[in-house]
């Protein structure tokens, strides 16, 4: 396998966790898994009642950004959602304050105040 080649190729061998001098492959998938980053479960929890949920994300990609946006009332219900990609250059914060700034246009187009 390439991947695999590739992988172990430029692969640290010390492991400062347990202090063992020859890291091997099979050690650091079973004490380093790629899911072992993000332990926390997250899902959707209801907005209290007659308050509407909005959810935006952002991401970037060298001179490109797009942004996500989600609307729900308090049963779950899709309200309306979103989303579009604009040609610039800019930095993390900045695509978060524009998913943010586009996800309260939204809302206040489908007339959704709160």
């Amino acid at each position: 396998n390439v991947k695999i080649v590739s992988i172990r190729n430029s692969f640290d061998q010390g492991c400062p966790s347990y202090e063992v001098v020859a890291e091997t492959l099979i050690h650091a998938l079973k004490y380093y898994p790629i899911l072992h980053e993000n332990e926390a479960i997250k899902k959707w929890e209801k907005p209290p009642k007659g308050i509407v949920k909005i959810n935006f994300d952002a991401s970037i990609n060298l001179n490109r950004m797009g942004y996500g946006v989600i609307i729900q009332d308090d049963d779950g219900f899709v309200l309306g959602g979103g989303g579009g990609f604009i040609d610039k250059r800019v930095l993390v914060h900045e695509v978060e304050c524009i998913a943010f700034e586009r996800s309260i246009k939204l809302t206040c187009q489908l007339n959704c105040y709160w």
